[in-house]
């Protein structure tokens, strides 16, 4: 009969201890080539995005016919500098965003809150959406994706 007390006990003891344990976030490495930049702060997605990129492809859906599709894009460099100030060469012509607004806001495609660069105006908002196989996610509401790889 005290043998059975005992075994209790030990089993919810260590159910107890064992329930307890978590595993550690700052233990689960993040993987470099793939993973989000939505839920981060904007020290790190500047960290991230900083530097020189190419678009490669930009697809999605969109205008008055709602038509969707997919266009590989050639001689299209865009570079992320300091203070927040965008560059886009596109088939040799520069374009200079002097410092992009960068403020965090809902987004209705997310349903959350995240950073977006709203340059020219307006005319463009971008949200830094993840990096995927070494690439670049961005994001332009629910009308364009685009797809850009690091440049040395």
């Amino acid at each position: 009969m005290k043998t059975k007390y005992w075994l209790y006990i030990l089993i919810v003891g260590l159910c107890g201890i064992f329930s307890q344990c978590k595993k550690n976030k700052a233990d689960v490495s993040e993987d470099p080539r793939n993973h989000s930049l939505r839920q981060k702060n904007i020290v790190q997605i500047r960290s991230e995005i900083k530097g020189n990129w190419e678009i490669k492809r930009i697809w999605g859906c969109g205008g008055f016919t709602g038509a969707c599709g997919s266009t590989t894009i050639s001689n299209d460099f865009v570079s992320f500098l300091s203070n927040d100030t965008v560059k886009r060469v596109e088939n040799g012509m520069t374009t200079i965003y002097e410092r992009a607004n960068v403020t965090k806001r809902y987004s209705y495609d997310y349903k959350d809150s995240v950073y977006m660069f709203e340059m020219s105006g307006g005319f463009y908002l971008w949200t830094m959406h993840e990096i995927k196989n070494d690439s670049l996610i961005i994001t332009e509401g629910r009308i364009n994706n685009y797809s850009l790889i690091r440049k040395p």
